[in-house]
C-alpha cells in the first residue's frame, strides 16, 4: 500500500519502492508501468519503483550459493548446503500491520504481530552470543 504521507516523508531522499508481488498492481497505483528495472515515479522527485520476481531471484541466489560452495567444500558438505537452500522459504509478517498484510499476500506463511525488528535483533544477538 502506498500512502501519501509515506511519499511526503521520503521527499528529498532517494527512495526505491520494491514489490515482490506481481498481483499488487503497483504500476496502476503509481501511474506508470513497473518492471524489473527501476523506473521513476511521476510527480515524486527521487522516488523510483521496481518489481522483483521473487522466484527468479531466489533461484539465482541458490544457484550462486551452490556454485561458490563447490569451489570451497567437499561433495558431502555441498550436498548438505544444497538440501538446506532447497528447503521451502517461510516468510513471517511481523509488527502492527502483520495481520492485514498477511491477508493481502500470497507469500506470507506465518504471522506474529507482536514480534518487532527490535525483538528480532535481540533474538539474533542472544543466539550469536551462544555460538
Amino acid at each position: 500500500m502506498v500512502s501519501q504521507e509515506g511519499v511526503k516523508w521520503h521527499a528529498g531522499l532517494r527512495t526505491l519502492l520494491v514489490t515482490t508481488d506481481p498481483a499488487a498492481h503497483i504500476g496502476a497505483v503509481l501511474g506508470r508501468a513497473v518492471g524489473v528495472e527501476p523506473v521513476p515515479v511521476p510527480g515524486v522527485e527521487h522516488l523510483a519503483a521496481v518489481e522483483v520476481d521473487a522466484r527468479a531471484a531466489t533461484a539465482a541466489y541458490k544457484d550462486a550459493v551452490l556454485v561458490d560452495a563447490r569451489t570451497r567444500f567437499d561433495a558431502a558438505t555441498v550436498a548438505r548446503i544444497a538440501e538446506e537452500v532447497g528447503s521451502p522459504t517461510h516468510v513471517v509478517a511481523t509488527g502492527g500491520f502483520a495481520v492485514d498484510l498477511a491477508r493481502l499476500s500470497h507469500s506470507i506463511t506465518a504471522v506474529d504481530p507482536l514480534l518487532t525488528l527490535a525483538g528480532l535483533a535481540r533474538l539474533h544477538s542472544t543466539w550469536r552470543s551462544r555460538t
